[in-house]
């Protein structure tokens, strides 16, 4: 659930504090970065969004159900993954929570889209924003993954903003 993978950054942000650790980032792909939404930001420097989903009501396109009534998720025949009714009852979120969720943010958050992609969803993003500190780029010809165009740019943007 959503729940889940909140608790796990929650733990690893805590882990983190514990061992004294001053330059916390979080950093999300895709739909993973509604859960920088949703933990603690006391310790937290930056946030850094790579390609963020517009919402999960668009991965719901690509939800099915098997003859089990269980919840799979396929992917333009890349993979098929099956996901617990906890994870699909998050997934029937509206996008507006999101929005409401990151105008709250008082911290700097920079958006990486990819032009073949989300961009769009970024910029809406991007839009919502409400921090004084905040940056949005798309990276020309780079797919959702940056593997095949744009890698370089994704890593440079990403660790020139961590520094600065």
């Amino acid at each position: 659930s959503l729940q889940n993978h909140i608790d796990d950054v929650n733990s690893v942000i805590d882990f983190c504090v514990s061992e004294n650790h001053k330059n916390i980032f979080l950093v999300g792909h895709s739909y993973w970065w509604i859960v920088n939404l949703y933990v603690k930001y006391d310790n937290i420097k930056k946030i850094l969004m790579r390609d963020p989903s517009i919402g999960w009501e668009v991965l719901l396109q690509d939800v099915y159900e098997d003859r089990n009534w269980k919840h799979y998720i396929d992917w333009w025949d890349w993979y098929k993954f099956y996901i617990s009714e906890a994870l699909y009852k998050d997934f029937l979120r509206p996008s507006e929570e999101y929005l409401d969720r990151i105008a709250r943010i008082s911290l700097p958050i920079k958006i990486i889209g990819a032009e073949h992609w989300l961009a769009k969803a970024g910029e809406r993003y991007y839009n919502a924003i409400t921090s004084n500190e905040k940056e949005f780029i798309i990276v020309s010809r780079a797919n959702h993954t940056f593997t095949e165009t744009g890698m370089d740019t994704l890593l440079n943007e990403s660790l020139n903003w961590i520094e600065k």
